[in-house]
């Protein structure tokens, strides 16, 4: 796919997602200073863009192959100027991380060709790394993700606090079929157990008026289930973990559980729209067209 753009154009090819560029030209005009320092200037901003992260919209420094195209050299007609001109182009192409740069004349059709023969491989090699790196991302995650869950069914250290604020420890785990949340004095002495269904929402910090919670709220590690009521009328459920990997791993994993639970908003009913009278040019017609089938008079 190639993209047509201007940088001064809303909308252009500057705009398009990195995940789409797979390589790039830019062409000045080597008889304009201003051209010329516009296409750096594209140039610099096309590689910003593919520094930033990628949670932030770029590629988190995977740079896509770019060549510089320099048009309208059938214009140069002094050999000294053209030399000028060509060692400052070679050196701008050095310092803004260009592979090659061409010279061309879109006019005498010259140059184009030769640019994208070179361009065109080096496009498609970027593109098959991003499709790797996709894939070896994609097998992280899935790592991380299993590893993730491994620890959950181990089983974590906690202090849970009860209705009246009393602190107990107890190890908190993912039951083996990642269905229900358990806690108990040990991973192997299970007192309790509820479906991960019943997790309505989790927030940081212990939701309570006891004062021993809001004491153990102050270490930062603190959080609050909002349950589903149950036949034990169970409305919540206050844990502070016993160090920051653990309250990070499940947070992320019970506030991605409460998201699932969370019920979908019904599309209401379309409201039904009165039926506005006849116009009264439409009395009349029927009036008429009645009168006139009874065969009574006008």
């Amino acid at each position: 796919e190639v993209v047509e753009g201007d940088d001064d154009v809303e909308g252009s090819s500057l705009d398009l997602p990195p995940r789409r560029v797979h390589g790039v030209v830019v062409m000045c005009d080597i008889t304009s200073e201003n051209s010329i320092e516009q296409a750096l200037a594209t140039q610099m901003r096309i590689r910003e863009t593919h520094r930033k992260p990628r949670k932030r919209g770029g590629r988190g420094g995977l740079m896509p192959p770019s060549i510089l195209i320099a048009n309208k050299t059938d214009l140069l007609t002094d050999v000294h100027e053209g030399f000028m001109i060509g060692a400052k182009m070679h050196r701008h192409v050095k310092a803004h991380k260009f592979q090659k740069w061409f010279i061309c004349s879109s006019k005498e059709k010259q140059g184009i060709s030769e640019a994208m023969d070179f361009l065109a491989p080096l496009a498609l090699a970027f593109a098959e790394k991003c499709k790797e790196e996709a894939t070896e991302r994609k097998q992280e995650k899935e790592r991380e993700s299993l590893f993730d869950r491994i620890l959950l069914h181990k089983g974590s250290v906690f202090t849970k606090y009860d209705r009246l604020g009393r602190p107990s420890q107890r190890v908190v785990w993912l039951s083996e079929d990642n269905q229900r949340l358990c806690w108990g004095r040990a991973r192997t002495a299970m007192s309790k157990a509820f479906p991960l269904s019943h997790i309505k929402g989790v927030v940081r910090g212990l939701l309570s008026t006891a004062q021993a919670v809001s004491t153990a709220d102050e270490s930062g590690r603190s959080l609050t289930l909002i349950m589903e009521q149950d036949h034990s009328n169970r409305k919540s459920v206050h844990l502070v973990a016993s160090n920051e990997k653990i309250f990070a791993r499940w947070m992320s994993f019970l506030s991605i559980i409460s998201r699932q639970n969370q019920p979908s908003k019904p599309v209401p009913p379309p409201r039904s729209m009165p039926v506005p009278p006849p116009r009264l040019e439409s009395r009349l017609h029927l009036s008429t067209t009645t009168t006139m089938a009874t065969g009574s008079p006008p």
